[in-house]
């Protein structure tokens, strides 16, 4: 019969070593297990209100609300202390709750400790809004017809019937104009052997994109070029050397290879263009003469909010492709149109099927910069 005792309790000892290995594996993997594929967007409010993030957005996971901590820190009229390892939530009464993101961690006033689920989304960390509201004080309701969380005290006017229906009217239209929203898909740095295989993909899925080219490479691929234009692609303009030194020598030596790069576009297609990406990005070079030079001679300047790193990870498309698609999602879900930077390679060549794939599922559509739009760019220059 001992022997009997014993082997159950061996059995619920190693049952139980098992279950805290487990929760040690979650806590330390969280981030990657979080970010992926049960990513939605959701929306928070505070009382009879929406709130609004300027950064990283709510986020609703494995039914979870989760929301930037210092910006819900803020909202909810608590301080936010940051260390290196620690962040510290207070009210002022005196209640307090230490977080630790490394560990997935979270500490009381009274001492306990639990573990809890937090991550970094666009450098914002991002905590269960439902934890630390109630921990608070803060009442918490939820709706089965809405990705919303909505925190409350005795300030709220409005039954949680009243606001859900309310905010559903709102958001319901706010998606509909927001589904409307083109993708702008921008490839640098062609033309190149792989442009014409590129354009095919564009055309399976009868996506338009923007294609910023380097001036001297234009006569190497003139079929391309012509094919950009008949399909209704936007040809745009990358220089005409992409050699960093020379084209930011001076706000003139960028005007010329600008001019000198459509010249040969022009002579090519019988097209001119006047949307153009600096080489490497506008940030920190082409300061306010470059860019008074080159609006003055009427191009229009254009960066990007979604950068694909496919630059970076040539040989692992594993490691962006995902991210760009729920990059492009997030912003769409702001009103935000999306310019995305591509470039025309083999690699990207790889990758971009199974991002317009799954962008095409949701209804979206991908179209050619007009060389009229309000240009989008890191300085903020609406020329």
């Amino acid at each position: 019969m001992n022997s009997i005792k014993n082997v159950q309790k061996t059995i619920i000892t190693s049952s139980f070593v098992l279950l805290l290995v487990l929760i040690a594996t979650l806590a330390l993997h969280a981030e990657p297990l979080l970010a992926a594929g049960k990513q939605s967007a959701a929306y928070a409010g505070l009382n009879d209100k929406r709130l609004q993030f300027p950064d990283a957005q709510p986020e609703l996971l494995d039914n979870t609300f989760f929301v930037p901590a210092r910006d819900f820190a803020e909202a909810l009229q608590l301080r936010f202390n940051a260390s290196k390892e620690r962040i510290r939530i207070s009210s002022n009464s005196g209640n307090a709750i230490d977080l630790y993101p490394q560990d997935n961690l979270a500490v009381k006033a009274n001492g306990d400790s639990l573990p809890m689920w937090m991550f970094v989304r666009d450098g914002r960390l991002m905590v269960p809004a439902a934890y630390i509201a109630r921990y608070f004080g803060y009442e918490v309701g939820e709706n089965d017809k809405l990705p919303m969380i909505r925190v409350k005290n005795k300030d709220a006017r409005l039954d949680d019937e009243q606001f859900f229906t309310r905010e559903k009217k709102v958001i319901d239209q706010e998606r509909k104009t927001a589904d409307l929203l083109p993708i702008y898909l921008t490839f640098d740095d062609g033309p190149t052997a792989n442009t014409m295989k590129l354009l095919d993909v564009l055309d399976k899925y009868d996506a338009k994109a923007t294609l910023f080219m380097v001036g001297n490479r234009m006569a190497d691929y003139p079929d391309a070029l012509k094919r950009i234009v008949k399909d209704g692609h936007q040809a745009g303009l990358h220089s005409l050397t992409h050699v960093k030194d020379k084209f930011y020598h001076s706000p003139q030596t960028a005007l010329k290879e600008m001019n000198d790069a459509n010249s040969n576009l022009k002579k090519i297609t019988g097209a001119e263009s006047t949307i153009i990406r600096t080489p490497y990005g506008s940030k920190p070079y082409f300061t306010k003469s470059y860019r008074d030079a080159t609006a003055k001679a009427g191009y229009h300047l254009w960066d990007w909010n979604v950068d694909s790193l496919d630059w970076k990870y040539k040989e692992n498309k594993s490691k962006w492709v995902a991210q760009v698609v729920q990059d492009i999602k997030r912003l769409k879900g702001k009103g935000v149109v999306p310019v995305v930077l591509m470039h025309d390679q083999k690699a990207t060549l790889g990758a971009l099927p199974q991002i317009l794939e799954a962008l095409t599922k949701e209804g979206f559509t991908f179209k050619a910069i007009e060389q009229d739009r309000a240009p989008l760019n890191f300085w903020e220059d609406k020329r």
